[in-house]
């Protein structure tokens, strides 16, 4: 085979080595979490995809000389040769891509999160206020990326035996084994648990687990058991929000508060509160029943004149408008319309 074919494989390969190495690249998007803050994501994408372009080229070129037995043959079996290669280099890369990935874990289809009760030794006291950084708890993984964080519910602490019990939720977003959870309450009081739960929850994990004993400074000498701070926890599922209302309930829902918002109206309302009633396109039993309470009012023609005459378009448009819908427009009303 000569090199002009060659190279012809290897472009051809470039490209289908370039479209498996970016659909990859979109799943590790996902898996990695990468940020698509200043298109780091979109970049990350295109790289693994050029990475892939290169090395379907090179697999084509080679392919192309090794397997190529005769002019005749030798550029099916090149070709299909360099995108099997290339198939295979791209689906072994997924699968170490994917078994590497740090994925969130589920169970039933549903994402995970922890419910937690963090109680404080016998001398602590619930702070006031958070601090600057708020209160939280989150699961921690050393040297690890920032996971999700969890409000402690300060104001809903109870008291059980004389020591503070405080609660919180705590998306579970990690599968890795080795993790912990950080409960910070202020600059004094921050104390971290080891977290014995395994990477995939089953469900035994939905039960609240045995009191765990928080980690101490090293430094200095073990605190008395009355002296942490100790966590339980249990496993929980996220369920999703109740669906929506549906475009006719909403429609009947915003019909309904316009009627009671129509039937509202005092019959002595000001002419241009009515307006909303008589302009084009509104109901024509409101718009009757809004005429009938303009008409009926003593002054209306005066106050009617002077909306004509306004400053305002909109409102001299909608006052000229009504002239329309009046079975007998007064004859004082003439020099106004003029």
């Amino acid at each position: 085979m000569n090199w002009a074919l060659s190279i012809l494989i290897g472009l051809l390969t470039a490209t289908v080595g370039c479209l498996r190495a970016g659909f990859v690249a979109v799943k590790c998007v996902r898996w990695y979490r990468i940020s698509s803050s200043e298109g780091m994501a979109g970049y990350y994408v295109v790289f693994i995809a050029l990475a892939g372009m290169l090395a379907g080229f090179l697999v084509g070129v080679i392919c192309s000389w090794i397997f190529a037995v005769s002019p005749a043959s030798g550029f099916w079996r090149g070709m299909g040769v360099a995108l099997g290669s290339t198939a295979v280099l791209v689906l072994i890369a997924g699968a170490i891509a994917r078994l590497a990935a740090d994925l969130a874990p589920q169970m039933d289809g549903h994402a995970l999160e922890l419910a937690i009760e963090v109680r404080g030794p016998r001398d602590f006291t619930v702070p006031k206020e958070p601090d600057p950084y708020g209160a939280f708890a989150t699961v921690y993984l050393p040297g690890g990326r920032h996971l999700p964080r969890g409000e402690l519910r300060l104001k809903k602490a109870k008291q059980v035996d004389a020591r503070w019990i405080v609660a919180a939720t705590v998306p579970l977003t990690t599968s890795s084994s080795a993790k912990y959870l950080r409960a910070y309450f202020n600059k004094d009081n921050d104390v971290t648990f080891p977290l014995p739960l395994r990477s995939y929850p089953k469900k035994s994990d939905l039960e609240w687990s045995q009191w765990i004993e928080s980690a101490w400074d090293a430094g200095k000498p073990e605190p008395p058991p009355e002296g942490k701070f100790v966590l339980r926890y249990r496993v929980q599922l996220v369920q999703p929000p109740p669906p929506g209302p549906t475009v006719a309930e909403i429609e009947a829902r915003e019909a309904a508060k316009e009627q009671a918002a129509f039937e509202a109206m005092p019959p002595d309302a000001p002419i241009a509160d009515w307006f909303p009633y008589t302009q084009h396109g509104a109901p024509e039993a409101r718009r009757q029943i809004a005429i009938k309470h303009i008409t009926a009012q003593t002054n209306y023609v005066a106050e009617l004149s002077a909306l004509m005459l306004s400053e305002q378009a909109q409102t001299a448009a909608e006052a000229l408008y009504l002239i329309e819908h009046l079975t007998q427009p007064p004859t004082e009303l003439v020099v106004s319309v003029r």
